[in-house]
């Protein structure tokens, strides 16, 4: 009888653990998309842009990613949208949190698992997340202005929001 309760309590163990992936496997999923997370830019450490805020929000389910921006121009403009995307380079439509579709679309490329590229038609931003997984880097490169003049390029800072 004894000998019966080890060889389950084995059997248990053993089935227990094979079911689990191995630490590796864990370890690599939680490094492996350090943009997952909410986002707020810090208008100290960025370029002036006349952003008064912005909020990034980046969801993943399913393998595809949802991005819902909450932005406030200095001018009083405010939007808030959201996209989503399998981030294999495909284009699409930008969508009001109201659900009204806007005319602007999103091109977004993964470049790593803390890099990627987000390609408008008037901007190209390049996403890159810290070593540590904290600050969020935009690199935005404007395409063209209203008058012609090629804009400078920028960089907005954000931090993960705890």
């Amino acid at each position: 009888m004894k000998l019966q309760m080890v060889g389950l309590a084995l059997l248990s163990l053993l089935n227990a653990t094979q079911e689990r992936p191995p630490d590796a496997a864990v370890a690599k999923l939680e490094t492996g998309d350090r943009f997952i997370g909410e986002w707020k830019l810090d208008t100290e450490r960025s370029s002036r842009t006349g952003i008064e805020s912005e909020v990034v929000k980046i969801e993943n389910s399913g393998g595809e990613y949802k991005l819902a921006y909450d932005w406030a121009a200095e001018n009083g403009t405010v939007l808030h949208w959201w996209i989503v995307t399998d981030m294999k380079g495909g284009c699409v439509k930008q969508t009001q949190t109201n659900g009204k579709p806007m005319t602007s679309q999103s091109c977004i490329t993964r470049l790593g698992p803390d890099r990627f590229i987000d390609d408008t038609f008037l901007i190209k931003d390049e996403y890159e997340v810290s070593k540590n997984g904290q600050t969020l880097t935009i690199h935005r490169t404007f395409k063209m202005s209203p008058n012609g003049r090629q804009l400078p390029k920028s960089k907005l800072v954000f931090a993960r929001v705890a």
